[in-house]
């Protein structure tokens, strides 16, 4: 795998899709790991589904839903969610480091969806790592918590 000539392929998940048939897999999630970490660099383009496994969609979906920004879950609403999520991981204006109130380690992926902003987690670590852990409508507390107001 080439990774000088791909756009950026920072994200943990999308690494790992690709890493498994790379001969130095683990070389490459960690120098992602590196680069991720400095500002807004997302999944390359058409790997952001990586993250979004079924088994946990309705469960990272339910605060956009209870904020609005989603409909009651659906069939349709999964669809919807899952190409809101695909854009801000794959253009995020922004990503950060975040440990959930359990403690597991995530990455924010910070964008907008209806004029909201909105982030997306993925787990960093454990039998989840590059997967959705949730995502919510940060209130101007987090926002300035993590840097961004």
């Amino acid at each position: 795998v080439v990774l000088a000539a791909a756009p950026f392929i920072p994200s943990i998940g999308g690494l790992k899709a690709l890493g498994k048939a790379a001969s130095h897999g683990d070389e490459i999630v960690k120098g992602a790991e590196a680069i991720a970490s400095r500002g807004g660099i997302g999944f390359a383009k058409g790997l952001g589904q990586t993250a979004l496994t079924p088994r946990r969609l309705q469960h990272a979906s339910r605060h956009l839903i209870e904020s609005g920004i989603l409909s009651n879950w659906s069939k349709a609403t999964g669809q919807r969610f899952v190409e809101l999520a695909t854009r801000i991981l794959e253009k995020p204006t922004a990503t950060f480091d975040h440990v959930l109130r359990g403690g597991q380690a995530v990455k924010g992926f910070l964008g907008k969806a209806d004029g909201k902003d909105v982030v997306i987690f993925i787990f960093k670590e454990g039998k989840y790592a590059g997967e959705i852990a949730t995502s919510i409508v940060p209130n101007p507390a987090q926002l300035a918590k993590w840097g961004f107001r």
